[in-house]
Protein backbone atom coordinates (compact mmCIF):
# COMPACT_ATOMS: atom_id res chain seq x y z
CA UNK A 1 0.00 0.00 0.00
CA UNK A 2 1.32 3.39 -0.97
CA UNK A 3 0.37 7.01 -0.54
CA UNK A 4 -0.15 8.78 -3.82
CA UNK A 5 2.10 11.68 -2.78
CA UNK A 6 5.06 9.42 -3.37
CA UNK A 7 4.16 8.64 -6.98
CA UNK A 8 6.29 10.18 -9.67
CA UNK A 9 4.49 11.47 -12.75
CA UNK A 10 7.00 11.13 -15.59
CA UNK A 11 4.18 11.00 -18.16
CA UNK A 12 2.66 14.37 -17.38
CA UNK A 13 2.79 15.31 -21.08
CA UNK A 14 1.52 11.99 -22.47
CA UNK A 15 -1.92 12.08 -24.17
CA UNK A 16 -4.54 10.58 -21.89
CA UNK A 17 -8.31 10.14 -22.00
CA UNK A 18 -10.01 9.36 -18.66
CA UNK A 19 -13.58 8.09 -18.36
CA UNK A 20 -15.18 8.42 -14.91
CA UNK A 21 -18.34 6.34 -14.53
CA UNK A 22 -20.33 8.26 -11.90
CA UNK A 23 -23.72 6.65 -12.63
CA UNK A 24 -23.81 5.01 -9.18
CA UNK A 25 -24.05 8.44 -7.52
CA UNK A 26 -27.84 8.64 -7.75
CA UNK A 27 -28.32 10.47 -4.44
CA UNK A 28 -26.87 14.01 -4.81
CA UNK A 29 -26.31 14.27 -1.03
CA UNK A 30 -24.44 10.97 -0.68
CA UNK A 31 -20.71 10.70 -0.03
CA UNK A 32 -20.33 8.99 -3.41
CA UNK A 33 -21.93 11.94 -5.23
CA UNK A 34 -19.82 14.42 -3.27
CA UNK A 35 -16.70 12.48 -4.26
CA UNK A 36 -17.61 12.48 -7.96
CA UNK A 37 -18.44 16.19 -7.99
CA UNK A 38 -15.50 17.23 -5.83
CA UNK A 39 -12.84 15.28 -7.66
CA UNK A 40 -14.21 16.37 -11.06
CA UNK A 41 -14.13 20.05 -10.09
CA UNK A 42 -10.63 19.65 -8.66
CA UNK A 43 -9.26 17.67 -11.60
CA UNK A 44 -10.30 19.82 -14.55
CA UNK A 45 -7.96 22.80 -13.85
CA UNK A 46 -5.02 20.39 -13.52
CA UNK A 47 -5.39 18.61 -16.87
CA UNK A 48 -2.70 19.15 -19.48
CA UNK A 49 -3.76 20.32 -22.98
CA UNK A 50 -3.66 16.75 -24.35
CA UNK A 51 -5.45 15.20 -21.36
CA UNK A 52 -9.23 14.83 -21.47
CA UNK A 53 -11.87 13.75 -18.97
CA UNK A 54 -15.31 12.30 -19.70
CA UNK A 55 -17.72 11.93 -16.77
CA UNK A 56 -20.95 9.92 -17.06
CA UNK A 57 -23.46 10.98 -14.40
CA UNK A 58 -26.75 9.37 -13.41
CA UNK A 59 -29.93 10.34 -15.28
CA UNK A 60 -31.15 12.99 -12.83
CA UNK A 61 -27.81 14.10 -11.37
CA UNK A 62 -26.84 17.75 -11.13
CA UNK A 63 -23.82 18.37 -13.32
CA UNK A 64 -20.92 20.37 -11.81
CA UNK A 65 -20.57 23.94 -13.04
CA UNK A 66 -17.05 23.67 -14.45
CA UNK A 67 -15.05 24.62 -17.50
CA UNK A 68 -15.66 22.21 -20.39
CA UNK A 69 -12.39 22.85 -22.25
CA UNK A 70 -10.82 19.48 -21.40
CA UNK A 71 -13.89 17.82 -19.95
CA UNK A 72 -17.12 16.35 -21.27
CA UNK A 73 -19.99 15.90 -18.80
CA UNK A 74 -23.02 13.89 -19.82
CA UNK A 75 -26.01 12.16 -18.25
CA UNK A 76 -26.77 8.51 -18.82
CA UNK A 77 -30.16 7.73 -20.34
CA UNK A 78 -30.61 4.46 -18.44
CA UNK A 79 -29.93 3.18 -14.91
CA UNK A 80 -26.64 1.39 -14.55
CA UNK A 81 -28.14 -1.83 -13.13
CA UNK A 82 -30.42 -2.40 -16.14
CA UNK A 83 -29.62 -4.24 -19.35
CA UNK A 84 -30.14 -1.03 -21.31
CA UNK A 85 -27.71 0.73 -18.99
CA UNK A 86 -25.08 -1.95 -19.55
CA UNK A 87 -25.43 -1.65 -23.31
CA UNK A 88 -25.27 2.14 -23.07
CA UNK A 89 -21.99 2.26 -21.13
CA UNK A 90 -20.47 -0.40 -23.38
CA UNK A 91 -21.35 1.74 -26.41
CA UNK A 92 -19.86 4.84 -24.78
CA UNK A 93 -16.61 3.03 -23.98
CA UNK A 94 -16.31 1.67 -27.54
CA UNK A 95 -16.78 5.12 -29.04
CA UNK A 96 -14.67 7.08 -26.56
CA UNK A 97 -11.79 4.57 -26.44
CA UNK A 98 -10.53 5.85 -23.08
CA UNK A 99 -7.05 5.07 -21.80
CA UNK A 100 -8.37 4.79 -18.23
CA UNK A 101 -11.78 3.68 -16.96
CA UNK A 102 -12.33 5.00 -13.45
CA UNK A 103 -15.11 3.68 -11.19
CA UNK A 104 -15.86 5.45 -7.85
CA UNK A 105 -17.24 2.22 -6.34
CA UNK A 106 -16.27 -1.46 -6.66
CA UNK A 107 -19.94 -2.49 -6.77
CA UNK A 108 -20.30 -1.49 -10.42
CA UNK A 109 -17.51 -1.85 -12.96
CA UNK A 110 -18.14 -0.77 -16.58
CA UNK A 111 -16.57 -2.65 -19.50
CA UNK A 112 -13.05 -1.33 -20.01
CA UNK A 113 -11.73 -3.08 -23.09
CA UNK A 114 -7.97 -2.54 -23.16
CA UNK A 115 -8.11 0.50 -20.90
CA UNK A 116 -6.52 0.58 -17.45
CA UNK A 117 -9.04 0.19 -14.61
CA UNK A 118 -9.10 2.35 -11.47
CA UNK A 119 -11.49 1.52 -8.62
CA UNK A 120 -12.24 3.72 -5.61
CA UNK A 121 -13.68 2.24 -2.43
CA UNK A 122 -14.86 4.19 0.62
CA UNK A 123 -15.89 1.16 2.67
CA UNK A 124 -15.36 -2.55 2.72
CA UNK A 125 -17.05 -3.77 -0.46
CA UNK A 126 -18.73 -6.63 1.38
CA UNK A 127 -20.75 -6.27 4.54
CA UNK A 128 -20.20 -7.88 7.90
CA UNK A 129 -21.58 -11.43 7.95
CA UNK A 130 -24.52 -11.58 10.32
CA UNK A 131 -25.17 -15.33 10.32
CA UNK A 132 -23.53 -18.63 9.51
CA UNK A 133 -25.95 -19.16 6.64
CA UNK A 134 -25.29 -15.72 5.14
CA UNK A 135 -21.56 -16.39 5.35
CA UNK A 136 -21.85 -19.29 2.94
CA UNK A 137 -24.55 -17.86 0.70
CA UNK A 138 -25.05 -14.18 -0.03
CA UNK A 139 -21.90 -12.61 1.42
CA UNK A 140 -19.52 -15.29 0.23
CA UNK A 141 -20.75 -14.89 -3.34
CA UNK A 142 -20.54 -11.10 -3.01
CA UNK A 143 -17.01 -11.31 -1.62
CA UNK A 144 -15.83 -13.53 -4.49
CA UNK A 145 -17.45 -11.32 -7.13
CA UNK A 146 -16.06 -8.05 -5.74
CA UNK A 147 -12.59 -9.46 -5.14
CA UNK A 148 -12.55 -10.57 -8.74
CA UNK A 149 -13.27 -6.97 -9.79
CA UNK A 150 -10.53 -5.65 -7.53
CA UNK A 151 -8.04 -8.12 -9.01
CA UNK A 152 -8.87 -6.83 -12.50
CA UNK A 153 -8.04 -3.26 -11.47
CA UNK A 154 -4.69 -1.66 -12.22
CA UNK A 155 -5.07 0.64 -9.20
CA UNK A 156 -7.34 0.71 -6.14
CA UNK A 157 -7.84 3.99 -4.28
CA UNK A 158 -8.74 4.10 -0.56
CA UNK A 159 -9.19 7.32 1.47
CA UNK A 160 -7.49 5.99 4.65
CA UNK A 161 -4.72 3.55 5.52
CA UNK A 162 -7.07 1.83 7.98
CA UNK A 163 -9.50 0.99 5.20
CA UNK A 164 -6.67 -0.08 2.90
CA UNK A 165 -5.39 -2.54 5.51
CA UNK A 166 -8.89 -3.92 6.10
CA UNK A 167 -9.43 -4.30 2.37
CA UNK A 168 -6.13 -6.09 1.86
CA UNK A 169 -6.51 -8.43 4.85
CA UNK A 170 -6.41 -12.00 3.70
CA UNK A 171 -5.79 -11.14 0.04
CA UNK A 172 -2.79 -12.00 -2.04
CA UNK A 173 0.01 -9.55 -2.74
CA UNK A 174 -1.31 -8.51 -6.19
CA UNK A 175 -4.20 -6.64 -4.58
CA UNK A 176 -2.05 -5.18 -1.80
CA UNK A 177 0.41 -3.73 -4.31
CA UNK A 178 -2.40 -2.03 -6.24
CA UNK A 179 -3.80 -0.10 -3.27
CA UNK A 180 -3.06 3.62 -3.03
CA UNK A 181 -4.19 5.88 -0.20
CA UNK A 182 -5.60 9.24 -1.31
CA UNK A 183 -7.60 11.19 1.32
CA UNK A 184 -10.93 12.72 0.35
CA UNK A 185 -11.68 16.41 0.56
CA UNK A 186 -14.82 17.95 1.98
CA UNK A 187 -17.49 20.00 0.29
CA UNK A 188 -17.49 23.77 0.76
CA UNK A 189 -21.17 23.37 1.70
CA UNK A 190 -20.02 22.14 5.12
CA UNK A 191 -19.15 25.23 7.14
CA UNK A 192 -20.63 26.74 10.32
CA UNK A 193 -24.35 27.44 9.79
CA UNK A 194 -25.81 30.87 10.40
CA UNK A 195 -27.98 31.71 13.39
CA UNK A 196 -31.05 31.93 11.17
CA UNK A 197 -30.45 28.46 9.74
CA UNK A 198 -30.01 26.97 13.20
CA UNK A 199 -33.16 28.65 14.51
CA UNK A 200 -35.16 27.35 11.54
CA UNK A 201 -33.81 23.85 12.22
CA UNK A 202 -34.89 24.00 15.88
CA UNK A 203 -38.41 25.02 14.91
CA UNK A 204 -38.66 22.28 12.27
CA UNK A 205 -37.44 19.45 14.51
CA UNK A 206 -38.46 20.89 17.92
CA UNK A 207 -34.88 20.73 19.14
CA UNK A 208 -33.72 22.10 22.51
CA UNK A 209 -31.15 24.95 22.63
CA UNK A 210 -28.37 22.45 23.36
CA UNK A 211 -28.11 18.80 22.41
CA UNK A 212 -25.61 16.02 21.72
CA UNK A 213 -25.55 14.43 18.28
CA UNK A 214 -24.72 10.97 16.97
CA UNK A 215 -25.30 9.18 13.68
CA UNK A 216 -26.24 5.55 13.22
CA UNK A 217 -23.53 3.93 11.11
CA UNK A 218 -25.01 1.09 9.02
CA UNK A 219 -21.66 -0.73 9.17
CA UNK A 220 -21.75 -0.72 13.00
CA UNK A 221 -25.44 -0.67 14.01
CA UNK A 222 -24.64 -2.00 17.49
CA UNK A 223 -21.96 0.60 18.27
CA UNK A 224 -24.72 2.99 19.33
CA UNK A 225 -25.37 0.70 22.34
CA UNK A 226 -22.14 1.98 23.91
CA UNK A 227 -23.47 5.54 23.81
CA UNK A 228 -26.80 4.52 25.28
CA UNK A 229 -24.99 2.79 28.14
CA UNK A 230 -22.97 5.95 28.78
CA UNK A 231 -26.05 8.19 28.70
CA UNK A 232 -27.94 5.92 31.08
CA UNK A 233 -25.09 6.22 33.61
CA UNK A 234 -24.98 10.03 33.54
CA UNK A 235 -27.47 12.51 34.99
CA UNK A 236 -25.46 15.46 33.64
CA UNK A 237 -26.88 14.82 30.16
CA UNK A 238 -30.50 15.33 31.24
CA UNK A 239 -30.49 18.95 30.01
CA UNK A 240 -28.74 18.04 26.75
CA UNK A 241 -30.53 15.09 25.13
CA UNK A 242 -28.81 12.83 22.65
CA UNK A 243 -30.21 13.10 19.12
CA UNK A 244 -29.37 10.14 16.88
CA UNK A 245 -29.68 10.68 13.14
CA UNK A 246 -30.70 7.48 11.39
CA UNK A 247 -32.06 6.36 8.05
CA UNK A 248 -35.86 5.95 7.89
CA UNK A 249 -35.62 2.17 7.82
CA UNK A 250 -33.57 2.17 11.05
CA UNK A 251 -35.61 4.68 13.06
CA UNK A 252 -38.30 2.28 14.30
CA UNK A 253 -35.76 -0.24 15.59
CA UNK A 254 -33.81 2.54 17.27
CA UNK A 255 -36.93 3.91 18.98
CA UNK A 256 -37.71 0.42 20.28
CA UNK A 257 -34.22 0.17 21.80
CA UNK A 258 -34.65 3.60 23.45
CA UNK A 259 -37.98 2.51 25.01
CA UNK A 260 -36.51 -0.78 26.24
CA UNK A 261 -33.73 1.14 28.00
CA UNK A 262 -36.21 3.69 29.40
CA UNK A 263 -34.34 6.60 27.91
CA UNK A 264 -37.32 8.49 26.48
CA UNK A 265 -36.77 12.22 26.87
CA UNK A 266 -33.02 11.78 27.14
CA UNK A 267 -32.43 10.11 23.76
CA UNK A 268 -34.42 10.54 20.55
CA UNK A 269 -34.14 9.24 17.02
CA UNK A 270 -34.49 11.61 14.08
CA UNK A 271 -34.50 11.31 10.31
CA UNK A 272 -33.48 14.20 8.10
CA UNK A 273 -36.51 15.73 6.39
CA UNK A 274 -34.22 17.44 3.88
CA UNK A 275 -30.63 16.68 2.98
CA UNK A 276 -29.81 20.38 3.42
CA UNK A 277 -30.60 20.08 7.14
CA UNK A 278 -27.44 18.09 7.86
CA UNK A 279 -25.20 21.16 7.97
CA UNK A 280 -27.25 23.08 10.62
CA UNK A 281 -27.74 19.81 12.53
CA UNK A 282 -23.96 19.45 12.82
CA UNK A 283 -23.38 23.15 13.52
CA UNK A 284 -25.98 23.47 16.30
CA UNK A 285 -24.88 20.42 18.30
CA UNK A 286 -22.75 20.78 21.41
CA UNK A 287 -20.81 17.64 20.49
CA UNK A 288 -20.73 14.90 17.90
CA UNK A 289 -20.35 11.42 19.38
CA UNK A 290 -18.96 8.85 16.94
CA UNK A 291 -18.76 5.36 18.47
CA UNK A 292 -18.44 3.35 15.24
CA UNK A 293 -15.28 1.27 15.03
CA UNK A 294 -15.44 0.05 11.43
CA UNK A 295 -12.57 0.97 9.05
CA UNK A 296 -14.89 2.87 6.69
CA UNK A 297 -14.07 6.48 5.85
CA UNK A 298 -15.53 8.63 8.69
CA UNK A 299 -16.92 11.42 6.52
CA UNK A 300 -19.31 12.61 9.26
CA UNK A 301 -16.34 13.49 11.47
CA UNK A 302 -14.76 15.54 8.68
CA UNK A 303 -18.02 17.39 7.98
CA UNK A 304 -18.59 18.05 11.69
CA UNK A 305 -15.13 19.53 12.20
CA UNK A 306 -15.70 21.74 9.17
CA UNK A 307 -18.95 22.97 10.77
CA UNK A 308 -17.11 24.01 13.96
CA UNK A 309 -18.48 21.34 16.31
CA UNK A 310 -16.18 19.35 18.67
CA UNK A 311 -15.99 15.58 18.19
CA UNK A 312 -15.64 12.70 20.64
CA UNK A 313 -14.88 9.51 18.73
CA UNK A 314 -13.84 5.94 19.29
CA UNK A 315 -10.07 5.56 19.22
CA UNK A 316 -9.94 3.54 15.99
CA UNK A 317 -7.25 3.72 13.29
CA UNK A 318 -9.62 5.41 10.81
CA UNK A 319 -10.67 8.10 13.30
CA UNK A 320 -7.13 8.72 14.50
CA UNK A 321 -5.86 9.04 10.93
CA UNK A 322 -8.55 11.52 9.96
CA UNK A 323 -8.96 13.55 13.16
CA UNK A 324 -5.49 13.29 14.73
CA UNK A 325 -5.41 15.53 17.82
CA UNK A 326 -8.41 17.58 16.65
CA UNK A 327 -10.84 15.02 18.06
CA UNK A 328 -11.11 13.64 21.60
CA UNK A 329 -10.61 9.87 21.49
CA UNK A 330 -11.98 7.28 23.90
CA UNK A 331 -11.98 3.50 24.13
CA UNK A 332 -14.53 2.16 21.61
CA UNK A 333 -16.29 -0.26 23.97
CA UNK A 334 -15.95 1.33 27.42
CA UNK A 335 -19.18 3.16 28.42
CA UNK A 336 -17.57 4.53 31.59
CA UNK A 337 -14.86 6.26 29.58
CA UNK A 338 -17.50 7.61 27.19
CA UNK A 339 -19.48 8.95 30.16
CA UNK A 340 -16.45 10.75 31.61
CA UNK A 341 -15.56 12.29 28.25
CA UNK A 342 -19.11 13.53 27.65
CA UNK A 343 -19.36 15.10 31.11
CA UNK A 344 -15.98 16.80 30.74
CA UNK A 345 -16.98 18.23 27.37
CA UNK A 346 -20.38 19.48 28.55
CA UNK A 347 -19.04 21.20 31.66
CA UNK A 348 -15.95 22.82 30.11
CA UNK A 349 -16.39 25.73 27.66
CA UNK A 350 -12.59 25.87 27.38
CA UNK A 351 -12.56 22.24 26.19
CA UNK A 352 -15.25 22.98 23.62
CA UNK A 353 -13.46 26.05 22.27
CA UNK A 354 -10.16 24.20 21.99
CA UNK A 355 -11.53 21.27 19.97
CA UNK A 356 -13.72 23.55 17.87
CA UNK A 357 -10.66 25.56 16.81
CA UNK A 358 -8.47 22.51 16.20
CA UNK A 359 -11.27 20.79 14.28
CA UNK A 360 -11.71 23.73 11.91
CA UNK A 361 -7.95 23.82 11.28
CA UNK A 362 -7.82 20.08 10.69
CA UNK A 363 -10.76 20.02 8.29
CA UNK A 364 -9.23 22.83 6.22
CA UNK A 365 -6.36 20.48 5.29
CA UNK A 366 -8.68 18.17 3.37
CA UNK A 367 -9.48 19.73 -0.01
CA UNK A 368 -10.70 18.26 -3.27
CA UNK A 369 -7.85 19.95 -5.10
CA UNK A 370 -5.33 17.91 -3.10
CA UNK A 371 -7.37 14.77 -3.79
CA UNK A 372 -7.44 15.60 -7.51
CA UNK A 373 -3.68 16.30 -7.64
CA UNK A 374 -2.79 12.98 -6.05
CA UNK A 375 -5.31 11.11 -8.20
CA UNK A 376 -4.03 12.67 -11.43
CA UNK A 377 -0.43 11.83 -10.46
CA UNK A 378 -1.53 8.20 -10.04
CA UNK A 379 -3.47 8.10 -13.32
CA UNK A 380 -0.47 9.41 -15.25
CA UNK A 381 1.62 6.43 -14.11
CA UNK A 382 -0.84 3.79 -15.36
CA UNK A 383 -0.08 1.88 -18.59
CA UNK A 384 -1.82 3.16 -21.72
CA UNK A 385 -3.29 0.73 -24.27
Amino acid sequence: MRTARGISSNCANCPMHILLDARAATNPQSDLARYCRGVTEGLIPLLAPDEHLTVIFARHADLPNVSREHCRLRRAHHNLNTLAGQHEIARIVRRARPDIVWSPTPKFLPPAGNAAIVIVTHDRPYGRERSFRALFRINTFRRILLNRRLRRAHAIICPTHALAQALAAGDANPIVQKIHVIPDGHSSAFRPATGGQIEALRRTYCLPPRYLLATLNPDDPHAIDILLDAISRSKETDLQPLVILAAPQDTRRLESIIRDRRLEGRVRAETLKRAEDLRPFLSAATLLLEPAYSPTFPSTILYTMACGTPVIAAATPAHIELGANAIFRVHPTDPVEWKKAIIQAILSPVWQERFKKEGLERAARFTWRDTAEQTLALLRTLPKP
